[in-house]
This record gives C-alpha cells, structure tokens and sequence, in this order.
C-alpha cells in the first residue's frame, strides 16, 4: 500500500511536520513504503505546479528533505511508493501531472482492462509507465474531456468535481475492480476519495489536510469509506457518499 497527503491552504503555508518531521510523518512511514516518492506544489499563482520525484526511499532521499522544507505551497499532493503494480521508477512515481490536473492513487485495480476500456486512446497514448494509477487517471482525464472541462477554471470548477464525482461512482458500479482511494487537483480545488483504504480529515486555522492515515497528534477525523471530498478555497470540506 502507499501512503498519500493533501492540503490546500488560504496562503502558502509549510506542512514539513507531516512530509519529514511529525512521528507518522511521510518520511517515517517512507521506511515501509521504500518504492519512490512524489510531492506536487502550487502556490496559487501563474507559475503552477512544481512537481519532484525519485525512486529513493523518502527517509534517505536528501531532495525529499529540501522539498520538505520548502517555503510553502497553498495547495499540495504528496505520495509515497509500496509498488503493487508496475516496477520501481520515476515514470510509476506518483503523482502524475497532466495540463492543470495531478493525480495520486493508493490501493489496487485488479481489472486493467475496465479502465482501459473506458479511457480514450488519446489519453492512454500519454501514459508513460506500467502501473494501475496511472491508467485510472486516463479514464478520470477522459471523463472531463468528454465534458469539455479538463482545462479547469474559475468557471467550471463545480461542474468538473460533478463530473468526477460520476466518474468514481461508474467506477463503483463495477464489481470487484479494487481500491481506489485517491487526490486530484488542478491547483484550484482538491478533491479526495476513500474506497477500500483508509483516509482522514485535518481542519487547521488556515488550512484543510487529507491522509492516509492520522500523521500528527493532532485530531483527524476518519473519512467514511466510499466518501467523495471536495475541498475548496474556503476550506470547509465537502462530503458526499457515492452509492455504487
């Protein structure tokens, strides 16, 4: 399994207690999940994401501490690696960028071939690497195609969390696909899903954090399986339950 972390933020803020230095950290955790790691950051201007990945072990990786470190981001996805589908390397490093839109995944697809299926040969023709992730994104990227929303702005921000929030419920309709907990943003809102992982909610002063699991001593909320989030500017979190 991996481990993921979002926040999104009023402001650039830091969040290197939960990346390096709180006890459940994504460093910490790193030692069990030795396969890569990834950290996207958007600070809400013109100059977008920046976006760092290695294949090394988080805990040892002296690029991971720097980004740990960094000045502050508003918005952040953050992965690190326990590989189950596809081997070690920077192409099936999470997360993935494309346009506007990143994209973390933790848990499994057992069935390539429904996601395959479902995704546009355009955006399967993007997919650089082997694993699972990266192909449920295609299928989430082809959904917004089809809408006509995956360049997202100010104007179409509730209508594509609409539509990705269908996307995951066609995803639901499907018998025994897997897990598929994940974070997607396009620098604007974050959106969360929990289906067959664990997940948690953190309501700070100025900020909103989603993880895997409860990262700092602070007090998380456990999200309810088969919850959709959406977290915007505003920062109150959004849930909804999808019915399969």
């Amino acid at each position: 399994m991996c481990r993921l972390l979002g926040m999104i933020a009023r402001r650039a803020v830091s969040i290197v207690d939960c990346l390096a230095t709180a006890p459940r950290s994504l460093s910490t955790l790193s030692h069990a999940h030795p396969d890569g790691w990834g950290v996207a950051l958007h600070s809400g201007d013109a100059q977008g994401w920046r976006v760092y990945r290695s294949t090394e072990r988080a805990h040892a990786c002296a690029e991971f501490g720097k980004v740990a470190r960094d000045d502050g981001a508003r918005i952040v996805i953050a992965h690190v690696r326990q590989k189950t589908v596809g081997h070690t390397s920077i192409e099936n490093t999470h997360p993935f960028v494309r346009g506007p839109w990143v994209f973390a995944h933790n848990g499994t697809i057992r069935d390539l071939g429904q996601l395959e299926r479902r995704a546009s040969a355009a955006r399967l023709a993007e997919v650089r690497g082997d694993t699972d992730s990266e192909r449920l994104f295609a299928f989430f990227l082809t959904r917004l195609d089809e809408a006509g929303l995956s360049v997202s702005d100010a104007s179409n921000r509730d209508e594509a969390g609409d539509v990705i929030a269908e996307s995951t419920k066609e995803l639901r309709s499907i018998a025994d696909l897997g897990a598929y907990n994940y974070l997607m943003s396009d620098g604007n809102v974050l959106f969360a899903h929990r289906f067959g992982r664990t997940l948690h909610l953190l309501n700070r002063d100025c900020a909103t954090l989603v993880a895997s699991e409860a990262l700092t001593d602070e007090p998380w909320e456990v999200v309810e399986e088969g919850t959709f989030v959406r977290i915007g500017g505003g920062l109150a979190p959004t849930t909804s339950i999808l019915a399969a």
